[in-house]
């Protein structure tokens, strides 16, 4: 099993992320394991970065 840890900070560090916005990623994360073999474990959100913790089998 390997495990990720990817962060995402947004162009300037720019304050984009609201909760419509949270809302809709972790829709289009949940259609991402379903086609690839992996798994969410958990998915971080502040106004200005995303942290991604998955893993893939």
């Amino acid at each position: 099993m390997l495990l990720y840890h990817l962060v995402f900070p947004t162009k300037y560090r720019k304050k984009v992320f609201t909760e419509e916005v949270c809302e809709r990623l972790k829709e289009i994360c949940t259609e991402i394991e379903n086609c690839y073999e992996m798994h969410f474990m958990e998915i971080g959100m502040k106004k200005d970065h995303v942290c991604f913790f998955w893993y893939r089998q």
